[in-house]
């Protein structure tokens, strides 16, 4: 495992980083707790957007979305290797703003990604999924020490979706359905939209539709892992749904088409 951190130490804001592997999640905690860092390496270290050359971390910061004690909930009910940290402003006023939760999720791609369109295809998705900021999902970000640790866990790895295996999984989609869905749409595109853009059914709801997209997924014959991999990877918000959900509803639209 590797990242970046400052090369100067003293420096706030760095345009020179250097590489730092990493050995463990203890290790990871320690860097991102002391350090200025990026879980970016840059072309010649060098920090700008045209120059990402790989990473193997995702990370998050999250001031408007899920709550503290959800997403640590959620990362633990979905086995999600993470650490989690608060940042400086957790629990503070900040401008106009009132006191809230303030923290950074890391995890690990399931895959190193070294070209810049699949990072931001992946890290963009993840973003709206949990209520995290957009602005930390440009190609040249750097993260502040967080404040303090409130949670690490060894677990399975963030599944990096490729932009054509998207579309790959769309033409799987089309080729399976041929009958209609009862709101008019046909399944195949029902399914592929909320895959693609987190469209939800005609009934509006997540829970819903993630059961109905489950049942599609069941008829067409698709494996019990591709279809937890493929709804936790639709681009929705995951406030106030935990992996419960997604693992209820496959049990059932097993039970019922399987």
């Amino acid at each position: 495992m590797y990242l970046s951190t400052a090369s100067d130490a003293r420096k706030k804001y760095p345009t020179q980083l250097v590489f730092r592997p990493v050995s463990s999640w203890s290790d990871l905690s320690r860097i991102i707790t002391s350090q200025v860092w990026s879980p970016i390496v840059f072309e010649g270290g060098y920090r700008r957007g045209s120059g990402f050359e790989r990473c193997q971390f995702a990370a998050l910061d999250i001031d408007d979305g899920m709550g503290l004690s959800e997403a640590l909930r959620w990362l633990r009910s979905a086995h999600i290797g993470h650490v989690v940290a608060t940042t400086k402003s957790h629990q503070l006023a900040k401008g106009d703003e009132a006191p809230r939760d303030r923290f950074r999720v890391v995890m690990l791609w399931a895959s190193e990604i070294t070209e810049a369109r699949v990072y931001q295809h992946n890290i963009k998705r993840l973003a709206k999924a949990w209520g995290g900021d957009p602005a930390a999902t440009d190609l040249a970000r750097i993260y502040q020490p967080g404040r303090e640790i409130v949670q690490v866990l060894s677990g399975k790895y963030m599944p990096v979706a490729i932009p054509k295996a998207v579309s790959e999984i769309s033409r799987q989609i089309t080729m399976a359905y041929s009958r209609r869905f009862r709101s008019g749409r046909s399944e195949k595109a029902f399914a592929r939209a909320f895959i693609e853009r987190g469209d939800l059914d005609n009934t509006g709801g997540r829970k819903r539709t993630i059961y109905s997209v489950a049942c599609e997924l069941v008829k067409a014959g698709w494996k019990d892992q591709d279809i937890r991999t493929a709804i936790t990877s639709a681009p929705i918000s995951w406030a106030g749904i935990e992996m419960r959900v997604v693992d209820d509803s496959l049990t059932s639209a097993r039970r019922r088409f399987g």
